[in-house]
């Protein structure tokens, strides 16, 4: 399998898939958005701080370490400094007097005053609050507060705190999970009530014969699905109405020219000449085959059959069986066995005229039979003069033929492609013609699945 077919696969091919996953991405997308807004204002320090819960716990850490400090001989400082410097806190002692001013702007009156209340027995000293945006050396990679703390002991401390970026909790994952797979499941299922009607309408498309057999559609659904079934309905009523309408008047008129050429026939029994009377008597049997040929495509008599357990390749022998008896040269090469499920009756007709055709055009016939995935692929080849690739389509249409000269003996009546790919469509196959290698044609006929011909 390549690339390309594989990742075809990974991608949702129903409209139910479809509409999960874009559900599914729209519930991730808002929810990381959401996200995003708040790491951005957690994260900011524009004069107020975004959470002052936290803001006021690492304010009263800073109390105690101060004081501790203050009270450490000099040689346990370093010890000290270490121990309470961690995470958003950071603690440097300096000698002398604290500055004027540190790196950064002078806190937001309100931010400033809400650090004040919260320095406890700090609160009273000459403190420096100011806010950095960040950068400079590794004390202060990050945006954050400076705090210059006179010490009672001599010289001062600064003191930077950051913020502190909250990340989320296992009951937000958790919440976020379930709401994914819960969006999933309701658009799984809403989208599988929304497509089943167009499902239904696909496989009754599908499976439309014109026996008229079938239920109708159920019109159910959201109005454009039952309004779609609704036409539907409509149509194949109005096919098989044409269609029969057709085979009635098909049928009235080849009585009545029945009954002409029965005239005409006894009329040409009456000339004198031999001659005349031979040709007269073959055109009317012309006629008549035509007529004969024209009713039985319209009349389609294996119609009505209903798709049943057939031996593919006991089917095959036994047309190639009927040929040799007749003196053709037929062979058939393949499997035993292979069962699959048609209208033996269509099936064998179909056949018939392929290798009809074959021997006519080619002198002998070829018929191979391969298991394909449980379908079927029989090829059946000649070594006639071919077709050409401009007129391969056209000869699958009713009464075309590349022989011009409307003998019945050359040229037939044209209906024996048109009848096989009839059949080979009502069971879901196709039929096409190719080159065969060293000359000649090959008709290969590819028949579905035993599952999916049964839905024929």
């Amino acid at each position: 399998m390549s690339p390309r077919s594989r990742g075809r696969h990974l991608v949702p091919q129903g409209l139910a898939s479809w509409l999960a996953l874009l559900l599914v991405a729209a519930v991730a997308a808002t929810a990381s958005f959401g996200l995003a807004v708040w790491w951005i204002q957690d994260s900011r320090l524009a004069g107020i701080w975004a959470d002052r819960q936290i803001l006021q716990r690492i304010v009263a850490r800073v109390v105690p370490a101060v004081l501790l400090l203050e009270r450490a001989e000099p040689q346990d400082r370093q010890q000290l400094l270490d121990a309470v410097s961690g995470g958003p806190l950071r603690i440097r002692l300096h000698s002398g007097t604290p500055p004027e001013t540190l790196p950064g702007a002078p806190a937001a009156p309100e931010l400033d005053m809400f650090v004040r209340s919260r320095l406890g027995s700090l609160a009273g000293r000459d403190v420096g609050i100011w806010a950095h945006r960040g950068g400079g050396d590794r004390f202060y990679r990050r945006p954050g507060l400076r705090l210059a703390i006179p010490l009672a002991s001599g010289g001062w401390a600064e003191v930077g705190i950051r913020p502190v970026r909250r990340r989320p909790g296992p009951v937000f994952l958790i919440w976020l999970g379930a709401t994914a797979i819960l969006v999933g499941l309701s658009a799984a299922w809403a989208g599988w009530r929304l497509t089943r009607p167009l499902s239904r309408l696909a496989e009754a498309t599908e499976r439309f014969d014109l026996d008229g057999e079938e239920d109708p559609l159920p019109e159910t659904g959201p109005r454009e699905v039952r309004n779609a079934a609704h036409a539907f309905n409509r149509m194949t009523v109005r096919i098989r109405r044409l269609v029969e309408e057709r085979t009635l008047l098909l049928a009235a008129l080849s009585h009545d020219l029945k009954t002409f050429l029965t005239r005409l026939r006894l009329r040409m029994e009456m000339v004198e000449d031999p001659e005349q009377r031979r040709k007269g008597i073959a055109d009317v049997e012309e006629m008549q085959s035509v007529l004969d040929a024209t009713l039985g495509l319209a009349r389609d008599e294996t119609r009505g059959e209903r798709p049943v357990a057939v031996d593919l390749a006991g089917l095959l022998r036994t047309v190639a069986e009927r040929h040799r008896e007749l003196g053709r040269k037929v062979s058939y090469r393949g499997p035993e066995r292979l069962a699959f499920h048609g209208r033996a009756t269509a099936l064998g007709r179909c056949f018939e005229n392929l290798v009809d055709n074959a021997v006519k055009y080619g002198g002998e016939a070829e018929i191979l039979l391969e298991d394909e995935d449980g379908g079927a692929v029989i090829r059946i080849r000649d070594r006639g003069p071919g077709i050409a690739p401009q007129h391969r389509e056209a000869v699958l249409a009713p009464f075309f033929r590349l022989e011009s000269s409307r003998n019945r003996d050359t040229g037939g009546v044209g209906l024996g492609l048109a009848v096989a790919r009839t059949v080979v469509d009502r069971h879901g196959g196709t039929l096409s013609l190719e080159d065969r290698d060293g000359g000649g044609l090959e008709v290969l006929v590819a028949l579905p699945a035993a599952d999916a011909a049964a839905d024929g």
